[in-house]
């Protein structure tokens, strides 16, 4: 008699419908204009992005109002909210306190497709 594991039925079942996928074909739609930029020092908790997640960032984009853009605005590489007013480009906080920021079209280096949070904190 083998000492063989009994196999669950939900075993059973993910064996059964394992598919191979390849996260490239569904995360990185323009691989020569895709980066991926982590996080640090800040969350924005209504977009779903914290502390530490990975965002994965369309550089070539078709931009959209309400889009989360990370912008060059001075020396600093901001993450925002993407106000789309009047022809002005505005990088808005999703603090109300704050003001929104005007900007230009180049000042975009790309918005945020897809962001990628784990669950195990980072040593």
């Amino acid at each position: 008699k083998k000492n063989t594991p009994k196999r669950s039925a939900h075993e059973s079942w993910l064996n059964d419908e394992l598919e191979i996928i390849d996260l490239n074909l569904f995360l990185v739609p323009n691989p020569d204009a895709t980066r991926f930029i982590r996080v640090h020092g800040g969350s924005w908790p209504r977009a779903k992005i914290f502390d530490g997640d990975m965002c994965i960032v369309d550089c070539l984009p078709e931009l959209e109002d309400g889009d989360m853009v990370f912008a060059q605005v001075g020396k600093d590489m901001l993450l925002m909210k993407l106000k789309l007013k009047s022809r002005k480009f505005l990088l808005v906080s999703e603090r109300p306190s704050a003001s929104p920021i005007e900007i230009q079209p180049e000042q975009i280096y790309g918005k945020v497709i897809h962001s990628i949070h784990s669950f195990k904190e980072r040593e």
